[in-house]
């Protein structure tokens, strides 16, 4: 793959289509509990647009060695969305491009892994990005 801030690096896992991903990638210090209005929103938000891929989530603690944390987002977010946890290797390592500090990051990618968004959860762009790029209108994806 090419090495460009246009494509994301993430395991190959997390590509549960062909035609692109809509990743939500949390690394921050809150409790499961303290970021569930959040997250849910989001995922919420997503499903609730009736569009033809599923969000995926990574979670990438913040601290290590916390497994209570770790087990808290499974209790949490796996019965929503198909949820990773990677303690090892850090979306942020793989993209520098990525601003740091967000903590709750939307990012969608087409079929080649290109980035069509990267931003906050709270971004309206996300969203709308998410929608245009995987929206189904009559058995077809609108662009």
């Amino acid at each position: 793959m090419e090495r460009d801030s246009c494509y994301l690096d993430y395991p190959d896992e997390l590509r549960n289509s062909k035609k692109g991903a809509i990743l939500l990638y949390v690394e921050t210090k809150p409790c499961a509990g303290c970021s569930e209005s959040i997250i849910m929103n989001t995922v919420n938000s997503i499903k609730e647009a009736g569009l033809t891929v599923e969000p995926v989530m990574l979670y990438h603690p913040s601290e290590t060695g916390d497994s209570s944390r770790i087990n808290a987002y499974f209790e949490k977010y796996a019965q929503h969305v198909k949820l990773f946890v990677s303690c090892d290797d850090s979306i942020m390592i793989k993209n520098p491009w990525l601003p740091e500090g967000f903590g709750f990051y939307g990012i969608v990618t087409d079929s080649l892994d290109r980035v069509k968004f990267a931003g906050s959860f709270y971004d309206p762009g996300f969203l709308a990005c998410c929608t245009r790029e995987f929206g189904n209108s009559q058995g077809q994806t609108s662009r």
